[in-house]
């Protein structure tokens, strides 16, 4: 009997483990979307609002961050890009090369901002 109780409590420290050890690899995989933005840009609220639907509808998965470019050092190369600009574990969502230079700007995009459902596709297609 006592051999049994140790048989089944080895057994169930074994399976937190495995679930503990799933969980660390869920995280692990986890997609960090940053905004970046700053006061003043009136369309960073807009693209942070656009982003958060975007990520909701898809699900799991996602981690949005929102970044004040202001609040960077100097050196960070985050502090080059245009506002807003959506970066997703570190790459710009749509396509934009890291800057050369730490010059904060407005951001143009053809079309206008981008739809909820346009960041939405292109985060489901976002390389895992």
């Amino acid at each position: 009997m006592a051999r049994n109780c140790l048989l089944i409590g080895l057994l169930g420290v074994a399976l937190c483990a495995c679930a503990d050890d799933r969980g660390a690899q869920r995280s692990a995989a986890m997609i960090e979307v940053e905004v970046l933005g700053f006061d003043g840009c009136p369309n960073t609220p807009v693209m942070q609002e656009r982003v958060a639907e975007a990520v909701l509808a898809l699900g799991e998965g996602y981690r949005v961050v929102e970044v004040d470019q202001e609040a960077l050092e100097e050196s960070d190369a985050r502090r080059g890009y245009p506002t807003p600009t959506v970066l997703v574990n570190g790459t710009d969502l749509f396509g934009m090369p890291v800057p050369d230079v730490a010059a904060m700007g407005c951001r143009v995009y053809p079309g206008g901002l981008p739809t909820a459902a346009e960041i939405g596709l292109r985060l489901a297609e976002w390389d895992r």
